[in-house]
């Protein structure tokens, strides 16, 4: 990390995998893209919804950019995003990964086993075959590589983003040359900041749910009087988008009640799910 810009230096002998892994774009597209993801996470549904469509449609349907997707499920605090993530990859067979995706970041609240047959009759794919997939676990050394080549290339949270471009002495492997992470609404991103490799989105992604607690230096003094936060000040205080707030609130992710139209955030409640869930970093 540069102390004085707060940004993080180019990488240096990093390397990706991502053979066999889902993707978009040209398989010859000068910058590949590969995010490391979580079904049941509130952080990647919010990119979803924004960043990502933004992405494939000004980068990946122009051939710029080749879009890779590997899965890191926090099992700890998401225990339905290994199961997914299975479905996922059954579903990749079908060619019907990316339709799966959409489905599943649309509605986190139907991500349980019986939830499934209505996704996979949504997209017109194979349920049986998909069953007998799962049913087999022959993706489960595939998630547990996966989850530890995340962890060998420092992957915390997600979502978690590498962007480089193919190493000529084998194209299945991604030579990173920036890594970066959170969620952030593309409009957000200063012009300068969506010149990575190739001109991607490239900084300040924002924040994202990892497996660490909140630095005690973040924490913040309450009074002892309860009081409740819209998601506006929430967004603010955490730097994310108010967005990525009320996407919390709605799929059950942080302790909100809904007054009227509107969630608010009890404050004292607020602290204590950052400390035991989030950490919170501008990269």
């Amino acid at each position: 990390m540069d102390i004085l810009t707060g940004k993080r230096p180019p990488l240096e002998d990093v390397f990706v995998n991502v053979a066999g892994s889902p993707s978009l774009g040209a398989s010859d597209a000068k910058v590949t893209v590969v995010e490391f993801t979580d079904f049941q996470c509130a952080f990647c549904a919010a990119y979803a919804h924004g960043t990502f469509e933004r992405i494939i449609k000004e980068y990946v349907q122009t051939g710029k950019v080749r879009y890779v997707v590997r899965n890191f499920p926090l099992e700890q605090s998401h225990p339905l995003a290994r199961k997914a993530a299975e479905a996922g990859l059954c579903a990749h067979e079908q060619g019907k990964f990316w339709a799966l995706h959409d489905r599943f970041f649309a509605d986190q609240k139907k991500l349980a086993p019986s939830d499934l047959p209505d996704h996979v009759s949504a997209i017109g794919a194979d349920l049986a075959s998909i069953n007998v997939c799962l049913e087999s676990g022959k993706y489960g050394d595939r998630l547990a590589a996966d989850l530890a080549d995340g962890r060998d290339l420092r992957v915390v949270g997600t979502p978690t983003f590498f962007i480089g471009y193919a190493d000529q002495s084998d194209p299945s492997r991604i030579r990173a040359v920036r890594s970066i992470g959170g969620d952030v609404p593309y409009s957000k991103l200063p012009e300068s900041d969506r010149r990575g490799a190739g001109g991607v989105p490239a900084e300040r992604m924002g924040a994202g749910e990892v497996m660490s607690p909140v630095p005690r230096s973040l924490a913040r003094t309450t009074t002892r009087r309860s009081r409740y936060l819209p998601t506006s000040v929430v967004a603010s205080r955490l730097g994310v988008s108010a967005r990525t707030v009320r996407l919390w609130a709605e799929c059950g992710e942080i302790p909100a009640v809904k007054i009227g139209r509107q969630w608010r955030i009890e404050e004292t409640e607020l602290e204590r799910w950052l400390s035991r869930r989030f950490q919170v970093s501008n990269i």
